[in-house]
């Protein structure tokens, strides 16, 4: 009996432990040499105001979860180390950039070709089916380079300038990864865990009092 007691309270709190390590959508592989099957290209796009990657949610999580955005990575540089980049995720509407969803923390790229990795400062829950648009803008022509993904995929959306209509253009896509956390799909109050491990320890106590 102790032992069965034991085993519900670790599966009632373990069942809401977060789920690490669920790759949304990869387009390279940072860990292959530069310009090899797999890694990410020495050619890039040049932004002339914002470019844009889009990615759709095709993984289930698992019953009772749901995917928690954890991190999202590319390839760049700048000439300019002082320009502001900044990285949006937006909407899709009609195969092109929405709203956006949320902005990243203001960037601080080099001007040596590397790979940048980002995360939410809040949670956000990415959903199954649902098409997303990675941006990356610099308000300064040319300034920024977006490597290329690897292989021949092309597609990406453009913007040449604030609040000018985002049009699809055929070069090739810029490099990007999404990763993301399972989580619980409804996250129970602080005081339910204590309730229940409450609960169960005066259960427990009582039972090897008995004993």
């Amino acid at each position: 009996m102790r032992l069965s007691l034991l085993l519900l309270a670790c599966a009632a709190l373990g069942s809401n432990v977060l789920r690490a390590g669920t790759l949304i959508y990869s387009n390279y592989d940072s860990s292959v040499t530069v310009d090899q099957p797999g890694g990410y290209q020495s050619g890039a796009l040049s932004i002339s105001y914002s470019d844009g990657v889009r990615f759709t949610v095709n993984d289930i999580p698992d019953p009772g979860f749901v995917f928690s955005l954890a991190d999202i990575s590319f390839v760049g540089s700048v000439s300019n180390v002082a320009d502001p980049i900044t990285a949006s995720l937006y909407s899709s509407v009609n195969n092109l950039p929405g709203s956006p969803l949320f902005t990243f923390a203001p960037l601080t790229l080099t001007n040596t070709t590397a790979e940048y990795h980002l995360t939410p400062s809040d949670p956000f829950t990415l959903t199954t089916g649902v098409e997303y648009w990675f941006v990356l803008n610099d308000p300064n022509q040319g300034d920024l380079n977006w490597n290329w993904a690897t292989g021949t995929d092309f597609g990406i959306a453009t913007q040449s300038g604030e609040g000018a209509n985002w049009v699809a253009a055929s070069y090739t896509l810029g490099s990007l990864r999404v990763t993301a956390n399972q989580v619980p799909g409804s996250v129970p109050e602080p005081s339910t865990f204590l309730a229940l491990g409450g609960g169960l320890m005066l259960i427990l106590g009582k039972r090897l009092r008995k004993g």
